[in-house]
């Protein structure tokens, strides 16, 4: 019975849970339907795209006597939940009852004369529509609230009706989404010039990204009480504590397998990605706060940094070829504000080289590009700001919209001078967090002596003390792109947080304040960077329920476009996103504690993964021989077969690892399935024949 679905539409449900003046669909599947399959389904049905309340109705009754409970669908968790329920009901058959959700999330009962195909939902008028009263028991036409999107997230009735135009025509575009015909899930729009393409379907050789990072300026401890007024500093003790040295054949090797289309890295034991989980355990950066974004006005920013810090950045030489504006280089920085070698020296002035020293850390570690040394003037209007201003941002959401966008744009480069941009030590503790790819060796790390709650360390700290990784960084990088090819589920570290030597510490309070944001599908915001955050794709990093063909917002194509390139003038980026700012300040409506929902599921994920194999590219080495055994030719030898392996070997080769990993699997399943086929039908049978 799991594969139907009786669908209620256009009624109501008494105080009883029965149907009155319902309409009822019966509707087949193939297999299980998902969730996003009923919401397909039930939308074909109303006629409504968005706005859409769904219920799930189980009789839990006893004794022959019907008790209805009405339990309140939206997500794929709550679907399994339901029909978990079902089990033990006196019904099996799944009942959903779809209501089209009219404001303060009453809904709205569509007559027979409202014809939805040529009236959308959201233009449809009060005189349209029978509305009952609100929970408060007013009309809701008397409220300004928000109305359920098709997200299932929240738009604001007081923005400006063409607020949602420019994201109507992004998700038209995503709607005509080019799949690529061998993987589903990839779009050839993003494919195309994806490194993974260029090197697997293309055959070519692409050089080692160079990872763009800036030291710190030297620390002063006076700097403290104004860092820590901007809510900063357990991520400056992070940072002062020591740095390790970035691994950019790593970094390349992993940003080979981003996909844009849905912010993770494809891999052969699954996907995953850095979350605001992430941010909040390594770098302990507030995640509640406002949106990151602003007006960007490239007239007068040195008039703007002289009067912060008393000191005018140079003006551009006029025969210089590549005249930036976009910032101060790091070196100036560093000449002018480095050290402040005056043990007496005055409040004002300890002031400015801790705005200094601020700015060159948020331009150059938290949010540098990809492109050269230079500390954006982007966010120096919050910098300038006051100390506790700067304390209601938003600051780790930010840093993960713009590494999204640098991984987004990073996975598309392939010249010789390619650079990684965005926050790479976050990066690349994450990747030492939770894959054995690369991961060096730790020497315990010193007792943290600092005890006051604002300067705690963060899980960014158990990494100070790493041997670095030298060699030939060309070598490594194959090396390390061979190793990632063979990755298994069994050798992630899928919840590294949850190790001892993580629980023993005494973190800093704000690695877990929001953590109640940590899986909220939302987008993240950096002035012109908006990027979505999609948790569900990577459930057992929390280890919840990972389900197969997970719904999820398409990562728009018109905003990968929006770049500083293109829009070179003054930005209202604040009025430009204004869309994305609602849905960000909604986040309270739909925070979720991390270790609700079921529990990740062995054979659950394995179908996952079987799925996501025949969708995906996983493998970046192909397959040393696509021949099959059969079809080798005979050396002479007795039981003696000649391929590629013994070619290479005989004259002192050794080949990769993965395309031999990748053969012998291809080898295995060929002859696991001769030999199903032969017990099946055995010799001389009319099947066999």
């Amino acid at each position: 019975m799991d594969r139907v679905v009786r669908i209620f539409y256009g009624g109501t449900v008494n105080k009883d849970g029965e149907m009155v003046d319902m309409r009822d669909q019966v509707v087949p599947f193939v297999k299980a339907p998902m969730f996003s399959e009923i919401e397909t389904k039930a939308a074909s049905f109303v006629g409504v795209r968005g706005g859409l309340r769904f219920r799930g109705r189980f009789d839990a009754g006893g004794g022959g006597r019907a008790h209805y409970v009405l339990l309140e669908l939206g997500t794929e968790d709550m679907w399994l939940l339901y029909k978990e329920c079902l089990k033990d009901a006196q019904v099996k058959i799944a009942e959903v009852i779809v209501d089209v959700v009219g404001r303060d999330g009453c809904a709205a009962i569509v007559p027979e004369t409202v014809m939805l195909e040529d009236e959308p939902a959201d233009v449809l008028t009060q005189e349209g529509l029978h509305v009952p009263e609100c929970h408060d028991g007013s009309p809701v036409g008397e409220h300004v609230h928000p109305l359920v999107s098709p997200r299932g997230m929240v738009e604001y009735n007081d923005i400006p009706d063409n607020t949602f135009e420019e994201e109507d025509r992004g998700r038209e575009e995503e709607n005509n989404m080019a799949p690529d015909l061998r993987y589903r899930l990839l779009d050839t729009t993003f494919d195309e010039e994806h490194r993974a393409h260029l090197m697997v379907d293309l055959g070519r050789q692409l050089k080692c990204m160079r990872s763009r990072t800036h030291k710190p300026l030297s620390w002063d401890e006076r700097y403290a009480v104004y860092i820590g007024r901007a809510g900063l500093l357990p991520l400056a003790r992070l940072v002062n504590a020591g740095l390790p040295r970035m691994d950019s054949a790593a970094l390349t090797a992993l940003v080979d397998r981003w996909r844009p289309e849905t912010h993770t890295f494809h891999l052969p034991c699954g996907e995953l990605t850095v979350t605001l989980q992430d941010v909040a355990m390594i770098l302990g950066l507030p995640i509640v706060g406002l949106a990151m974004i602003g007006m960007v006005q490239p007239q007068g920013w040195r008039d703007m940094v002289e009067a912060a810090l008393g000191l005018r950045p140079p003006e551009v030489e006029e025969d210089v070829k590549d005249r930036k504006t976009t910032g101060v280089s790091s070196a100036w920085l560093a000449e002018h504000f480095s050290n402040l070698e005056d043990p007496e020296a005055p409040d004002w002035l300890v002031e400015r080289y801790a705005r200094a020293w601020l700015w060159h850390l948020i331009g150059g570690f938290l949010f540098p590009d990809g492109s050269g040394n230079t500390i954006s003037w982007m966010v120096f209007p919050i910098v300038a700001g006051t100390w506790e201003n700067m304390a209601t941002y938003s600051w780790g959401s930010g840093v993960l919209a713009y590494l999204y966008r640098q991984l987004c744009d990073g996975c598309r480069r392939s010249g010789q001078s390619s650079g990684l941009g965005g926050c790479l030590y976050l990066l690349q503790v994450w990747m030492w967090e939770r894959l054995p790819v690369a991961r060096p060796d730790r020497i315990p790390v010193e007792e943290w002596q600092f005890d006051d709650d604002g300067s705690l360390p963060t899980v960014g700290y158990l990494w100070k003390n790493c041997i670095n990784v030298v060699g030939n960084k060309e070598r490594r990088y194959l090396f390390y792109m061979n190793e990632l090819d063979c990755l298994t589920q069994h050798q992630v570290e899928w919840t590294p947080y949850h190790r001892p030597e993580v629980m023993q510490m005494q973190l800093s309070p704000l690695c877990y304040r929001d953590k109640e944001f940590w899986r909220i599908e939302v987008p993240l915001i950096f002035y012109y960077a908006v990027e979505w955050h999609l948790p569900q794709r990577v459930m057992r990093q929390f280890d919840r329920l990972q389900i197969t063909n997970v719904p999820f917002t398409l990562t728009n194509k018109i905003l990968h476009k929006c770049n500083r390139k293109k829009e070179r003038g003054a930005v209202n980026w604040a009025e430009k996103n204004q869309a994305y700012i609602a849905l960000w300040e909604n986040r309270v409506n739909i925070r979720v504690q991390p270790t609700s929902g079921p529990r990740h599921l062995t054979v659950a994920f394995n179908e996952y993964l079987q799925w996501f194999h025949e969708v995906s590219r996983v493998h970046l080495k192909p397959a040393l021989s696509g021949v099959a055994i059969a079809d080798l030719p005979d050396s002479g030898d007795e039981d003696d077969l000649i391929d590629d392996y013994d070619a290479a070997t005989r004259v002192g080769t050794q080949p990769e690892r993965a395309p031999l990993h990748n053969y012998t699997a291809t080898q295995m399943g060929r002859l696991d399935n001769e030999a199903a086929h032969a017990l099946r039908h055995p010799q001389g049978s009319a099947e066999e024949l």
